[in-house]
Formats: C-alpha cells, sequence, structure tokens
C-alpha cells in the first residue's frame, strides 16, 4: 500500500518537473529549466538505487 502511495507520489513529481521545464523554456527561462531538471534528475537516480 504505502509502496503504491510512493510510485504514485513520484509519478506526480516526474509529471509535474517535466511540466516545470516546459513552462520555464517556455517562458525563457532557460537556467531554471536546467535547474528544474537537474535536481529533478538527481532525485530520480537517488530514487531508483
Amino acid at each position: 500500500m504505502v509502496g503504491a502511495f510512493v510510485g504514485v507520489l513520484l509519478l506526480v513529481l516526474g509529471i509535474g518537473a517535466v511540466a516545470g521545464v516546459v513552462t520555464a523554456a517556455a517562458m525563457g527561462l532557460p537556467t531554471l529549466a536546467l535547474a528544474i531538471g537537474l535536481i529533478s534528475g538527481a532525485f530520480f537516480a537517488g530514487r531508483a538505487v
């Protein structure tokens, strides 16, 4: 049960991170988009290990 909840939470965070990167890039904020991408990438890499 907890694993399913965590899985859904990670999925939502992943979608949110992608949406954040797209929004930042569309607004002309490549630095912010890069930062969000790096943070979310590091987070998922840490969770996968």
